[in-house]
């Protein structure tokens, strides 16, 4: 039976040392990278796309939910 190690390694010196490792232990190294986009890009992405909801909404091309329409989905 093979087991796989799965990494978000943060660097080249330790992409190497989860490779030594998984090879001395006979395991399969799976790489998992993180997106490119930052926390604060993805933030800044996103609130963009609501301003834009909110002002199609003004404008009476979209509906959005009302308060209680997500309290229930809660």
């Amino acid at each position: 039976m093979e087991n796989a190690i799965i990494i978000y390694p943060n660097n080249k010196e330790d992409m190497n040392l989860y490779k030594q490792l998984a090879k001395r232990l006979k395991n399969k190294l799976i790489v998992v990278k993180e997106p490119e986009t930052s926390s604060k890009e993805q933030f800044l992405e996103d609130l963009s796309e609501s301003v834009q909801e909110v002002k199609l909404h003004q404008v009476g091309k979209r509906k959005l939910k009302t308060i209680e329409e997500v309290l229930d989905e809660l």
